[in-house]
């Protein structure tokens, strides 16, 4: 038989872990977003250096370096904010949820004791 008292230990406590899960999402997010070594060092091959070296005309490949450059700073921007987004989207989800299971706990500790005996309405 399932009692009060373990309906609301399992609904403050999934809350409760939710909460949790929701907060550390915020911390996730800032490890995430730390710059490592390993993401910071481009990779170049020989053939391309040895072209740039060869190039005559310096016009063209500043426009193409240009081009390259603003290029990759939006892909590293829209990779950040969908990396954001998803966490944020987690966290709330998390809350959200940690939410209702609060509502449920609330409405139970409001519900009336089945075990005592309810007052007889006189007339």
């Amino acid at each position: 038989m399932i009692t009060r008292r373990a309906l609301l230990i399992y609904n403050f406590g999934i809350a409760l872990i939710l909460v949790v899960v929701g907060f550390v999402s915020v911390y996730a997010v800032e490890a995430l977003q730390q710059p490592s070594r390993l993401t910071e060092m481009p990779t170049f091959d020989a053939d391309s250096r040895q072209a740039v070296e060869q190039q005559k005309d310096i016009e063209p490949l500043r426009a193409r370096a240009l081009f390259y450059f603003d290029l990759a700073r939006e892909l590293k921007k829209a990779r950040s904010v969908d990396t954001t987004r998803l966490f944020y989207d987690a966290r709330t989800l998390a809350i959200m949820v940690a939410g209702l299971f609060a509502l449920a706990g609330v409405m139970l500790l409001v519900l009336p004791d089945p075990t005592k005996p309810s007052p007889s309405p006189t007339i």
